[in-house]
């Protein structure tokens, strides 16, 4: 899976010029909850993901913005929990080719 993986980034890289914009965004699960254990364990299992982006699309985002903000129904049906899936922008970048 590694492997697939690093082929696309190879060669999405390689169809930007120059100039490569790239944007980290950190996944993260949010519970509602009074429990500690609950919040140091969604501190522990948030995720960063680091993608080059159209340059026009990079120009329109800001760190600390949210881009997805979901209520997870599944969760609350089958486990009573209130949470929900938070994507927002960590931090952005241009980089040299």
């Amino acid at each position: 899976m590694k492997k697939i993986f690093a082929i696309i980034m190879l060669f999405a890289l390689s169809s930007f010029a120059g100039e490569m914009c790239v944007v980290t965004f950190k996944i993260k699960q949010s519970t509602f909850t009074l429990s500690i254990s609950e919040h140091l364990k969604n501190e522990a299992n948030k995720q960063f993901l680091q993608l080059p982006v159209d340059c026009d699309f990079y120009n329109t985002l800001r760190i600390g913005q949210e881009l997805h903000s979901e209520f997870k129904v599944g969760s609350f049906i089958f486990n009573g929990d209130f949470s929900k899936l938070e994507i927002t922008v960590h931090d952005k970048k241009k980089v040299k080719k």
